[in-house]
């Protein structure tokens, strides 16, 4: 409270005599001035192109505070009816301009996008990539690609799954009572000598495995990506041998956002390390490395995929892989918001997406 009186050039006082707490300071600023900033600018948008610029660039960071107030509503109650109202005020402004599937999409892309982006991993100009006003076309017109003119990508080589810096007894311990930490009470809770008393240790065994807690939960990190991070890479790979390659794609893409998005422990865990690392730099900074390595290894995959004529030449392989990257994200920082997915929007927008992604010489 005393940050934002300084920045008005008001007393605190004057700011406490308007609203009590800063949660009710923040529910204003989404359910007012949020929701507003975003009717306004999807009120001047001319085209889908127009539209796209707006949740993918994000230049007035309209979808970065959004994505703030998302945040915030993990400790804040309050903050929760007036950050769905502006997320629904987004995803109306998309629908003037695209179905329902690519509407979901690039809500979420966009919001992913922008939180990725808090942690120093951008893409340049997302929207300027054809690929996405192609898939707004693709599902309003209800498109078809083709039977693949390409070959399968054999002999892929996909980056080494990251290993945790620690294995012993102890350190598992320590991580497996960060992650139940940060999944029960959140990032607020996930303090050394908490952890350190739920894995029946004493803060100096924590601090004699790591240099500090930063370097414990980017372990969790480690730990809670391990199981199948670049399972669905291979399976997509794999339906591309398909009789029918973008169609069987398109449900390998969307049984894996399903069963990703079911796992809401894993979730909030993941949503939480986030969290917490808009607090601490060493643990951003953890973030970012490892969100830029598995934004490496999904351009390398699409790379490949361009070398053997599945996607088409003018595709730019960082920004779909920049998309691949920003969906996880945006889906957990929506998912506690507003529950459970809708099946057939994520099923539309995959398959416009691998229709929009798909060389000429496939169309039908």
């Amino acid at each position: 409270m005393e940050s934002v009186a300084r920045r008005a050039f008001f007393s605190v006082g004057s700011v406490y005599e308007r609203w009590p707490d800063r949660e009710s300071l923040i529910a204003d600023v989404a359910g007012t001035r949020l929701t507003r900033s975003i009717r306004e600018k999807f009120s001047s948008a001319a085209s889908v192109d127009d539209a796209l610029r707006i949740v993918l660039n994000d230049e007035d960071r309209v979808l970065t505070l959004l994505g703030e107030c998302i945040l915030a509503t993990r400790s804040m109650p309050a903050v929760s009816a007036p950050a769905r109202q502006a997320y629904a005020e987004l995803r109306l402004g998309l629908l003037r301009w695209m179905g329902p599937g690519m509407a979901w999409y690039l809500s979420t892309v966009g919001l992913g996008g922008a939180l990725i982006g808090l942690m120093g991993v951008t893409v340049r100009d997302p929207a300027g990539s054809p690929v996405f006003a192609d898939a707004c076309a693709a599902e309003t017109e209800n498109a078809e690609a083709g039977e693949s003119v390409g070959v399968l990508v054999t002999g892929s080589e996909l980056p080494q799954v990251p290993q945790p810096s620690r294995s012993d007894d102890v350190a598992l311990s320590l991580m497996e009572a960060a992650r139940l930490v940060l999944a029960e009470r959140g990032a607020g809770a996930a303090h050394a000598r908490e952890i350190a008393s739920r894995a029946g240790v004493t803060t100096g065994a924590l601090y004699r495995r790591y240099e500090g807690k930063s370097r414990l939960i980017a372990d969790v990190l480690l730990l809670q990506l391990q199981p199948d991070r670049y399972a669905w890479t291979w399976e997509l790979i794999e339906a591309f041998d398909h009789t029918d390659p973008y169609s069987t794609a398109a449900g390998v893409l969307t049984d894996r956002i399903e069963i990703m998005a079911s796992d809401r422990e894993g979730q909030e865990v993941l949503l939480q390390i986030g969290v917490a690392a808009r607090n601490d730099e060493a643990l951003r900074a953890e973030v970012g490395r490892r969100i830029s390595a598995a934004l490496d290894a999904r351009r390398g995959m699409i790379e490949q995929f361009a070398d053997v004529g599945l996607v088409r030449p003018d595709v730019t392989p960082a920004v779909l892989a920049w998309g691949f990257q920003a969906l996880p994200v945006g889906i957990r920082a929506t998912l506690p918001l507003l529950g459970d997915l809708d099946g057939a929007e994520v099923k539309d927008s995959m398959r416009a997406m691998l229709v929009a992604v798909s060389p000429p010489t496939t169309a039908t």
